[in-house]
């Protein structure tokens, strides 16, 4: 086989020529085509019987993360032609060719964010700053999803609650349902549908909800965790993946509030 020629075609919402690094390949930018051929790749000018090759070359998906930039269900596809020539029995020249196609859903970001305030929220926190042994001091936590370019159905929030920390009841907004098990110490946050591109609209989805810690005697000194890490789940309605995303844990030692101070949060006796 002589004078192979191979032709790959990028199209879709989420291709984005400026990232294409065709390898050895000749990138047609205008056509938004590789091309490799015997100049660029001398093992395609003779191929002999049986052997094998293959070409490599790599892009990266359209920027998808912020408003300004919308893909609504970002997909890629790729097209490759392959041609070439070859002599029959009968010395007649013949034209070979065979051709393939890829297509790629790519998956929304989906997005969570845990922290702690004191001085702001829309609750009013009371007790010592910083927390006394064998004293409540309650604090505001607040959970926020935020998602990219496709719909999110199902999302929920999980995180537990360690023995010293209480769960006071007090939630916001209303409407939206989460929960706490007293017995497994779980606070359970049903986020349900998340629209797509919400992050710095009105659909981004928030949750506060208000805990009090109460540290021992034992604890004198350190600074305690008031909420384990947190996992959000849900499930791409385009690609059907599960996403997940997790927050780190909460200690009482926090910049997220403008009243916090260093040395605030260790526990004082």
């Amino acid at each position: 086989i002589i004078d192979g020629e191979i032709h790959a075609k990028l199209s879709g919402t989420a291709y984005d020529k400026i990232s294409v690094a065709p390898g050895e390949g000749y990138y047609k930018s205008a056509d938004n085509e590789i091309v490799w051929n015997k100049i660029t790749t001398s093992s395609l000018g003779n191929i002999g019987p049986g052997e094998s090759g293959s070409i490599n070359f790599s892009f990266t998906p359209r920027d998808f993360s912020t408003p300004l930039k919308p893909v609504s269900n970002p997909n890629l596809s790729v097209n490759v032609d392959v041609q070439a020539k070859r002599l029959s029995e009968s010395n007649v020249p013949e034209n070979l060719a065979s051709s393939a196609k890829r297509s790629m859903k790519i998956s929304s970001r989906l997005s969570l964010s845990s922290s702690v305030v004191r001085s702001q929220g829309p609750f009013t926190n009371t007790g010592s700053i910083p927390p006394r042994a064998e004293k409540q001091t309650t604090y505001t936590v607040m959970w926020t999803v935020n998602n990219t370019a496709n719909t999110v159905t199902g999302a929920e929030v999980r995180a537990l609650l360690p023995a010293y920390v209480k769960w006071t009841a007090k939630t916001s907004p209303v409407g939206e349902d989460i929960s706490y098990n007293s017995n497994t110490g779980e606070v359970v946050w049903r986020v349900g549908n998340v629209s797509a591109y919400t992050v710095n609209t009105s659909q981004t989805r928030l949750v506060f909800f208000q805990i009090a810690i109460e540290p021992s005697v034992a604890q004198v000194g350190q600074v305690p965790v008031m909420v384990q890490d947190t996992t959000l789940v849900g499930r791409d309605d385009f690609t059907g993946e599960n996403l997940t995303s997790t927050a780190p844990a909460l200690t009482t030692h926090f910049s997220t509030d403008p009243s916090y101070k260093e040395g605030n949060a260790t526990v004082a006796p």
